[in-house]
């Protein structure tokens, strides 16, 4: 399990679970899910969800292998 501890900022997070098909996907794109934007990742993968953090030291757990992205507000 990964454990995520929010400690500053909002943060809107996009997770995607390890299927075999969401990890096929990200490995035909070199291995590296950071190649194409946001938009992109949302149009292509499935099952995502997407929440915010904004209380300070709330945390969350992710399986293993779990696929994400994470925006920030400065």
């Amino acid at each position: 399990m990964n454990v995520i501890l929010h400690l500053h900022r909002k943060e809107l997070w996009f997770t995607w679970p390890p299927t075999v098909d969401n990890l096929t996907k990200c490995w035909k794109e070199r291995n590296d899910c950071t190649v194409h934007n946001l938009e992109y990742w949302l149009g292509v993968l499935e099952g995502g969800e997407a929440f915010v953090l904004e209380e300070y030291g709330s945390s969350f757990t992710m399986p293993p292998f779990t696929l994400c992205h994470e925006l920030n507000q400065e």
